[in-house]
């Protein structure tokens, strides 16, 4: 099954790419609401109060804006910058 998952992710993830770099993802409603659920469904998994997430993320591209929301609800709930252990 993790096999399945995995390449589920790997379509998936293709599929948004070109997505995004056909129009700005980020300029639809749709995509913004469901980004916005899933951050916010990452919060109550890890236990985060989302009112301590600092929600802005200006990176200027929809990979960078995602990623940096998730390193704040990661550094709301482990206490430091995971981003920075990761380089």
């Amino acid at each position: 099954m993790s096999d399945n998952r995995d390449e589920y992710r790997k379509e998936w993830s293709a599929e948004m790419r070109a997505a995004a770099a056909e129009d700005d993802a980020g300029s639809s409603e749709k995509w913004n609401e469901g980004c916005d659920f899933a951050m916010m469904q990452l919060c109550i998994v890890l236990g985060v109060d989302p009112r301590m997430v600092n929600w802005d993320a200006a990176t200027e591209t929809v990979d960078g804006d995602v990623q940096a929301v998730v390193g704040n609800i990661f550094l709301v709930k482990f206490g430091e910058n995971w981003a920075d252990r990761l380089r």
